[in-house]
């Protein structure tokens, strides 16, 4: 079985939100874009973390201009099962976080 997901999510505070998480399955990620819908410059940070890969920052205060978005993972990502992407807005309200996905079960 395989599909491909997408979604979109607005951060609606400053706290670590979870943005994309793998329960059961390996994921490959092929797209982490955030976009700015605000009317000031926004610092992002985006972290992956889960039992097999720990914690790591991937990107820290990334700043993303008024009106413009920042793609993060611009190929691809794989996502281990049980491991689950973070993002975190500088100012409440004022990015969407938008990710597309492919899930994959390997028999």
């Amino acid at each position: 079985m395989s599909a491909f997901l997408a979604s979109g999510v607005a951060l609606p505070g400053t706290a670590p939100l979870p943005i994309l998480r793998s329960d059961n399955y390996d994921m490959v990620v092929l797209s982490i874009l955030g976009a700015n819908t605000s009317s000031n410059a926004v610092n992002v940070d985006i972290t992956v973390s889960g039992d097999r890969v720990g914690y790591k920052e991937l990107f820290k205060n990334n700043q993303i201009a008024v009106g413009n978005s920042t793609d993060y993972v611009a190929n691809k990502y794989i996502l281990p099962s049980g491991c689950e992407f973070q993002a975190r807005a500088s100012a409440s309200g004022s990015i969407t976080m938008y990710v597309g996905s492919y899930l994959v079960d390997f028999p």
